[in-house]
């Protein structure tokens, strides 16, 4: 049969996207502010926290439609 869809689907894509708002904005700020992230976590550098970022973004994106498939 047909996949039924139910009104929650919008709350769910909600919090996801707000989710995803969120933690691009985080990252972006420190991309364009790297030496302020870089003095407040000495030893840390911006770059690889923004290529840390960028990479489980994508790896997730593979992801995440398996993984709502089998758990909904």
């Amino acid at each position: 049969g047909e996949p039924q869809l139910y009104g929650q689907r919008w709350v769910q894509l909600a919090y996801l996207s707000l989710l995803a708002l969120l933690s691009d904005w985080i990252c972006f700020s420190v991309a364009a502010s790297p030496s302020t992230f870089e003095a407040a976590y000495p030893g840390h550098s911006a770059a690889n926290l923004i290529d840390i970022f960028l990479f489980t973004n994508v790896a997730t994106c593979f992801l995440v439609t398996d993984i709502v498939n089998k758990f909904g």
